[in-house]
């Protein structure tokens, strides 16, 4: 950005008219050229210190052109009804044993046994800590 008399600067060369309340003029050309680098990879902010506008001002012109532009803050491709849905995890019954018999397993195969109706899981002693507490929200989650 090449600043020049009046307020009025040059970016990736193309004239900025500075109006006389002080807000820049941007030209399309050169909205055009922002956008096309956003849709290239650049990230919005990157675009809008380079030529010296306001981040949110980029982002409008780059949403106008590509819709699918995620907002910030919401992920990507989940509506706000996904997101706060419940989730489910299949948990399937064991086929055997039979409910009632012992079983002889390795004293390190099962240190953890949860059980939801005719459901039985077994977990390992060094099943992830993080997956077992997602299992757990899930299972709360569905009832």
């Amino acid at each position: 950005m090449d600043e020049k008399e009046g307020g009025d600067v040059v970016v990736w060369g193309i004239p900025v008219i500075t109006a006389d309340n002080g807000r820049r003029i941007w030209p399309d050309e050169l909205k055009a050229m922002a956008v096309k680098k956003i849709e290239a990879g650049s990230k919005i902010v990157t675009v809008a210190k380079e030529i010296g506008a306001g981040e949110s001002l980029v982002a409008k012109w780059a949403r106008a052109e590509l819709p699918e532009l995620p907002r910030r803050g919401r992920p990507q491709g989940k509506s706000a009804s996904e997101r706060n849905a419940p989730q489910f995890v299949e948990v399937m019954a064991p086929s055997e044993p039979a409910r009632g018999t012992r079983q002889t397993v390795a004293p390190d195969a099962a240190a953890c046994q949860i059980r939801i109706g005719d459901t039985e899981i077994s977990l390992r002693g060094d099943f992830p800590a993080d997956q077992l507490a997602e299992i757990l929200r899930a299972v709360r989650a569905s009832q």
